[in-house]
C-alpha cells in the first residue's frame, strides 16, 4: 500500500511549507536536502520564488505522529 502511494507521488511536489510540515520542522528538511537524501529546487532565483520538493522524497522521511 505505501509504494503505491509513493509512486502515485513520484511526479508531485511539495511546497517548502508543505514539506516543513510533513517532515517536521525547517531545520530537518534543510538537512535531508543537504545531505541529497530530498531534491528540492528553487525555479528563479529571487526571493520570492516557490521552493518544488520532490513529493516522494518528503514521505518516505515523514514525522512519526502521537495519538
Amino acid at each position: 500500500m505505501l509504494d503505491n502511494i509513493l509512486l502515485y507521488f513520484s511526479g508531485k511536489t511539495f511546497s517548502q511549507r508543505q514539506a516543513v510540515e510533513i517532515v517536521g520542522g525547517l531545520g530537518k528538511l534543510m538537512s535531508l536536502i543537504e545531505s541529497g537524501e530530498v531534491e528540492a529546487e528553487k525555479p528563479l532565483n529571487v526571493q520570492n520564488s516557490k521552493w518544488r520538493v520532490r513529493a516522494d522524497q518528503v514521505l518516505r522521511h515523514c514525522k512519526m505522529l502521537r495519538r
